[in-house]
Order: structure tokens, then sequence, then C-alpha cells
């Protein structure tokens, strides 16, 4: 059964999606054209938005993760063709893509966001610290 799923993010910057991933104990694989999942869209789950079926498991690059063969796909987001979208089949092996990343992706979106202001922070100069409290991150940004 397929049940792939778009996550609302827009990702603009690769390189703190990789570093994301990374920590996160998944691998970026760069240029991988097609992400593995169910491989076809048998009707039983919506189509993400925007997405048609023959667009689906196609991507620009892939996210894996040990222990599942299916992986992330990291695709051009077809209404913001300068920024990328999340799309995975959570169904069956997908299931540790979402336990692992959190439901909707939510810990992944966390991560990147993270990394993404980090980023941001130290290239204008400011020195940035992280401290995890429960589920939280929080990042104290100084000059």
């Amino acid at each position: 059964m397929s049940h792939v799923t778009s996550i609302d993010i827009e990702i603009s910057n690769l390189t703190a999606l990789e570093s994301a991933i990374q920590e996160m104990g998944g691998t970026f694989l760069r240029d991988k054209k097609n992400y593995e999942w169910y491989g076809r869209h048998v009707g039983d789950f919506p189509l993400p938005p925007g997405f048609t079926k023959d667009m689906l498991g196609k991507c620009e690059h892939a996210i894996g993760l040990p222990g599942t063969t299916y992986q992330i796909g990291v695709v051009r987001n077809p209404a913001k063709p300068k920024s990328y979208t999340l799309l995975y089949d959570f169904w069956g092996p997908g299931e540790k893509l979402r336990s692992h990343f959190g439901d909707g992706l939510t810990k992944l979106k966390q991560m990147y966001g993270v990394h993404t202001a980090t980023a941001a922070a130290k290239a204008k100069g400011y020195y940035v610290t992280r401290k995890q409290v429960g589920d939280t991150i929080k990042l104290q940004i100084a000059v």
C-alpha cells in the first residue's frame, strides 16, 4: 500500500538539511533521483498537494536511514521551484522513518530549523550555543 505524504516545510538550505540529517543518524543522498517507497500509488491515500502519481518516487536528493529500505525524497516544490519539500511513504517500512524523524517529520523539521538558524547567525558573526530542554531545542545567539 502506498501512503506518500508531503511535509509542510520549505527547504531552501541543503547544507543545513544535510547536517541536520547527519546529526540525527541519517544519510543525505545527494543527487539521488529516486527515493525508495512502495513503488506505485494504489489510490488508498490522497496524493500530496501539487503532485501527480507520475511524480511520486522522483526527487533531486534523498534521505536514507539505517534499518529501513524506504527513503525520504527531497523534491522540488511545484508551487515554489526554488525550494524543496519532503515526500515519503510512511506505511510499512516507512514507519521507521516516521518513528525516527517524528510524525510528520517534526523532529527533522525542528533540527533543520536549528541548523538553518545557526548557519545564518554564524554567517553574520554571531556566537551560537544550543541547549536541549526536553523536546525543545533552545538557541542562544550572542555577539
